[in-house]
């Protein structure tokens, strides 16, 4: 459930990446999701913190070689 919900997150933070905690929960809850603002804060956090371990596992170009 938790993945599912991670993956959705993702989702739709790459299409609004405004969207905070609050309009993250409301829009999973349009979407029929029984979720609260504790977990979506939660796992946007992990979230992030995915995104940036794998930010800093990947090697950094510029163009100079």
């Amino acid at each position: 459930m938790n993945l599912d919900l991670m993956r959705l997150i993702d989702k739709q933070f790459l299409e609004t990446p405004f969207y905070g905690v609050r309009q993250m929960t409301w829009h999973l809850r349009n979407e029929d999701h029984l979720v609260n603002e504790k977990r979506i804060r939660r796992l946007m956090g992990v979230v992030a913190w995915i995104v940036a371990r794998l930010l800093l596992m990947r090697p950094v170009s510029f163009g100079m070689q």
